[in-house]
């Protein structure tokens, strides 16, 4: 194999491996584009919630009944607590 064909394959070999690096990072592109635009979707959806009053409303009766709900589960487990502390 003389120097040209040792050249060729060599410059053959780096156009390979620099195909192969570019589409990997394409890849790695779309997949950081598609996770943006989604929480870019997410966002703008939050946002029409928001400026939506009767779905404000619902939201914020959702947040307070979830709230509620736990706080109705902690004052059980601390009235659980209480009576088995006085039967000690």
């Amino acid at each position: 194999m003389n120097r040209n064909d040792q050249n060729f394959i060599a410059q053959k070999i780096r156009s390979q491996y620099m195909e192969k690096e570019s589409s990997e990072l394409d890849e790695v592109g779309k997949a950081d584009f598609a996770a943006v635009k989604s929480e870019s979707n997410a966002q703008r959806e939050e946002a029409k919630v928001i400026f939506n009053p009767e779905a404000h409303i619902k939201m914020l009766r959702e947040r307070r009944a979830e709230q509620i709900k736990a706080a109705s589960e902690r004052a059980e487990t601390a009235q659980e607590r209480i009576v088995s502390a006085k039967s000690l």
